[in-house]
C-alpha cells in the first residue's frame, strides 16, 4: 500500500478558497472564580460583528482551569476527583438562544453525556487522547491516577501532578451547535450560549474517608472558535452542500422522576409531546447513595447507575406497546440488552462500554454500574434514519411500566430520555426550532 494512502482524506472533496482564524471569546458574565451552581455566559459574534461566513465546529472547542475547594492536606492540596464523565460531569444545563428565541434547553447534560457515551462509545474511546484533555476516569473510580490532575486535584495517594489547576479542553457542549460541521453564522443576527455549572456536590468527589473535597472552582472559561473567512461563490456551495438554511436534527431531552419504595410494580408518564419520537432510554440512581456524605463516594457519584433489579418492562406510545411483549430483565439480562443494542441499531456490533460484568453491578460500587433499559418505536420499520419518521405523541404522552423481581422497589431516581425530531431553520437572521 502506498505509504501516503493514509494521509489521503477519502471523499476527496474539492477544495475551496478560504481563510480561517481562530477567535478565543472570553464569557460576558464573570470568569474567575465560578463554583457550583452558577452560569457562565458567551455571545457569539455573528453576521453583524464576525469577520467571517461560518464556524467550523469540527475545529472548535472550550477550556477551563479547574480546581477543587475544600480543606487541604499538607503539600497535597484537596484530595478529590472527577465524577466518571471527566469534566462533562460539571456541566447541568446547556441554553442556546437566538434573539430571545431558544434554540436549546438540555437539561441534566452530564447525566445524558454519561448514558450515551456508555452506549455509544467504545472502552477504546476512553483511553488516549479524549482521557487526556477531558479528564475521563478509565477504569476504578476510587483510584483517579488516569485522571489529568493538577494541585487542586489530585490523587488517592496524595501525590500532586503540578503546581497549578490544570486546563482542560473538549469539544464544546451543545447539541444544537455541533448539528453540522459548518454554522452558518452568517445569517444570525444573535446567538447567546450559556452554561449552568452543576451543584458542587455532583462536580467533584472525595478519594479519601476524611470527605475534604467540598466543590470545585473554574476560572477563566473560553470559547475557541474557528470563523472561516470566503467568498460568496464559497459560501454559496457550502450552504447548498449543508442543506441550506433549514435542517433536520435528532435531539434529546432528558425528565426526572421519582421511584418510592415497597412497590411491586410502577409506571412513569413521560412528559414529552413531540411530533416525532424515536428512541426512549432510561437509566435509574440510588437515592439513598446520592444523597450521602462525598466520603462514602469514592465508589459512585452524581452519574452513578444501578440495577433497580426489574422483572420486567415496556412503553406505551398512543395506545400501541412497544415493544409488542415485556422485556425480561432476569435471567441474566440478556433481553434487556438486547433490546438497549436495538434501539441504537448494534445489534451486531460493539454496544460501547455494555458489558454482562458492568450492565449487572448491583453492589456499592454502582459508578462501575452501566445498567440501561431502552426501546426505539422504528427500529422494525427501517425508517429511524428518515426524518419524522417516529411516533407523535403531542396527544398522549409516553408511559414507561416497570415491574420488579421478587422483592419491591428501593428509593431510586429514575432519569428518561428521550429523543426526537426538530426542525431548524434560519429566517430574518433568527434561529427557530420546530418539534
Amino acid at each position: 500500500m502506498d505509504i501516503n494512502a493514509q494521509f489521503i482524506h477519502k471523499e476527496n472533496n474539492a477544495s475551496l478558497p478560504v481563510t480561517e482564524h481562530m477567535l478565543i471569546l472570553d464569557p460576558t458574565s464573570r470568569s474567575t472564580g465560578i463554583v457550583g451552581g452558577e452560569q457562565t455566559t458567551f455571545d457569539i459574534p455573528t453576521a453583524s460583528g464576525a469577520n467571517g461566513s461560518f464556524i467550523d465546529m469540527n475545529s472548535s472547542y472550550m477550556s477551563f482551569r479547574l480546581g477543587a475547594r475544600g480543606v487541604a492536606d499538607a503539600g497535597v492540596g484537596v484530595k478529590a476527583r472527577l465524577p466518571k464523565a471527566g469534566v462533562h460531569s460539571l456541566i447541568s444545563v446547556i441554553d442556546v438562544e437566538s434573539s430571545g428565541y431558544t434554540v436549546e434547553h438540555t437539561t441534566d447534560y452530564a447525566q445524558l453525556h454519561s448514558i450515551l457515551s456508555d452506549v455509544m462509545e467504545t472502552p477504546e474511546s476512553r483511553v488516549g487522547y479524549k482521557a487526556y484533555t477531558e479528564g475521563l476516569a478509565a477504569a476504578a473510580l476510587s483510584t483517579p491516577a488516569n485522571l489529568n490532575l493538577g494541585a487542586g486535584l489530585v490523587s488517592s495517594a496524595g501525590t500532586a501532578a503540578a503546581a497549578s489547576d490544570i486546563r482542560f479542553t473538549f469539544p464544546i457542549p451543545s447539541q444544537s451547535l455541533n448539528s453540522g460541521s459548518h454554522l452558518p453564522i452568517h445569517a444570525i443576527s444573535q446567538l447567546r450560549y450559556r452554561i449552568t455549572w452543576a451543584k458542587d456536590k455532583d462536580g467533584v468527589v472525595s478519594v479519601a474517608a476524611d470527605d475534604d473535597a467540598l466543590g470545585f472552582r473554574i476560572e477563566d472559561p473560553k470559547l475557541h472558535l474557528c470563523y472561516l473567512e470566503m467568498s460568496s461563490a464559497s459560501k454559496n456551495v457550502i450552504t447548498q452542500k449543508s442543506g441550506g438554511l433549514s435542517w433536520s436534527l435528532p435531539m434529546w431531552e432528558v425528565h426526572r422522576a421519582n421511584l418510592a419504595t415497597g412497590l411491586g410494580s410502577s409506571a412513569f408518564r413521560i412528559p414529552a409531546h413531540k411530533s416525532s419520537i424515536k428512541t426512549l432510554l432510561c437509566g435509574f440512581q440510588d437515592s439513598a447513595a446520592d444523597n450521602v456524605a462525598n466520603s462514602s463516594k469514592r465508589h459512585e457519584d452524581c452519574l452513578s447507575r444501578a440495577n433497580p433489579n426489574l422483572e420486567n418492562f415496556q412503553y406505551r406510545l398512543n395506545g400501541q406497546f412497544y415493544p409488542q411483549k415485556e422485556v425480561e430483565c432476569g435471567y441474566g439480562g440478556t433481553e434487556a440488552a438486547i433490546e438497549l443494542m436495538r434501539a441504537f441499531h448494534k445489534t451486531k456490533g460493539h454496544t460501547g462500554m455494555i458489558t454482562r460484568a458492568n450492565y449487572l453491578t448491583l453492589n456499592n460500587k454502582q459508578a462501575a454500574g452501566k445498567f440501561a433499559i431502552a426501546t426505539n418505536v422504528e427500529s422494525n420499520t427501517g425508517r429511524s434514519n428518515a426524518s419524522f419518521a417516529g411516533v407523535s405523541t403531542l396527544q398522549e404522552a409516553p408511559l414507561l411500566t416497570v415491574k420488579f423481581n421478587g422483592t419491591a422497589s428501593t428509593a431510586q431516581t429514575v432519569f428518561n430520555y428521550v429523543q426526537y425530531d426538530t426542525n431548524h431553520s434560519i429566517v430574518n437572521g433568527i434561529w427557530k426550532v420546530d418539534m
